[in-house]
């Protein structure tokens, strides 16, 4: 009778211990979510603004667009470089990322837009640029945005930006 009162009882606690693990992995899901719909929206309003004044930019140095965006207080996560074409090892494209990165598989799963601006220049990004990428884990330091400031800009697009659940993946 005794053993089969301890079975009860580790068996309650078993169920119980399994609800709250599932209400705390759900709770921990559900901020997730949340956290990256703050910061979608957070920065999309500021890029969308960007996007309708971006021909300005063309044929302008990249610290004018930064300062651009510092005044109107876009927070920049991290960046990534490319060439004009996938293939192409000669950079000439910056891709400004405006989410965390821990969020990015929230956005994934739920099909939500993830907000991108590509930036090309006109000119070559000297080959010295992919060791202060690696220096500064892709984060846009004051030395990376020195050593881009007076790059000419050719085009920007802006992604992501049409609405956290818009099916729209167009560019802006």
């Amino acid at each position: 009778y005794k053993m089969s009162l301890k079975n009860k009882e580790m068996k309650t606690l078993f169920k119980i211990l399994s609800v709250v693990l599932i209400t705390l992995f759900q709770n921990c899901k559900s901020q997730d979510n949340q956290r990256y719909i703050n910061q979608y929206e957070d920065s999309v309003s500021k890029l969308q603004q960007l996007a309708k004044e971006k021909d300005k930019f063309y044929g302008m140095n990249f610290s004018i667009f930064m300062d651009e965006m510092e005044k109107k207080k876009v927070k920049i996560i991290d960046y990534g470089y490319s060439g004009k074409t996938a293939s192409s090892p000669i950079i000439y494209v910056i891709r400004l990322w405006f989410t965390d990165h821990d969020l990015t598989e929230v956005s994934q799963k739920n099909k939500y837009q993830l907000p991108i601006v590509t930036i090309t220049f006109q000119e070559e990004i000297p080959y010295e640029f992919r060791a202060l990428t690696v220096k500064y884990e892709g984060r846009l330091s004051e030395e990376v945005k020195t050593f881009l400031s007076n790059r000419k800009i050719e085009k920007i697009d802006f992604y992501g930006i049409n609405g956290l659940t818009s099916t729209d993946r167009s560019s802006r």
